[in-house]
């Protein structure tokens, strides 16, 4: 077999992890790209969909296409900010949180078996490198 480079390992693998998990995710009503739209929600009610791309570096149009999609499941709902009228806030609805549930078992479970085998030593450094490749990447990032 050919040696990889590093970024080509990763696109391979980013690929696998997108069908597996669209394949697991499939009977709750959403695909992987979703769910950190749904997860960062969660874990900041009230977030507005500016803030939401900047914390997930998802250009502006993506957002609002995936927002769009969870509004339309009843997974979050969009609550016009009371100083404000013109920006809106997002919140989890109840059928949301029991997706966010889901997603987060379908994804401790998915993680145990790609990591079936790895010591956790090799994981931590192996995110640590990763880490590292992340930061050089966003100081070489265009502004």
């Amino acid at each position: 077999m050919k040696k990889k480079e590093l970024v080509q390992t990763i696109s391979i693998l980013y690929r696998y992890q997108v069908i597996i998990l669209n394949q697991r995710l499939a009977d709750y009503g959403i695909k992987t790209g979703l769910a950190p739209f749904i997860l960062s929600i969660l874990d900041s009610p009230g977030i507005s969909q500016i803030k939401l791309s900047r914390e997930l570096c998802i250009d502006k149009a993506t957002t609002t296409k995936a927002v769009t999609k969870l509004i339309q499941g009843d997974f979050i709902e969009k609550v016009a900010d009371k100083r404000d009228k013109r920006a809106f806030k997002l919140y989890i609805t109840p059928k949301g949180k029991d997706l966010c549930k889901n997603i987060t078992d379908v994804g401790r479970s998915f993680k145990a078996e790609i990591l079936e085998g790895c010591s956790e030593s090799d994981y931590k450094a192996t995110l640590k490198v990763l880490d590292k490749i992340l930061e050089n990447m966003k100081n070489i990032m265009p502004h």
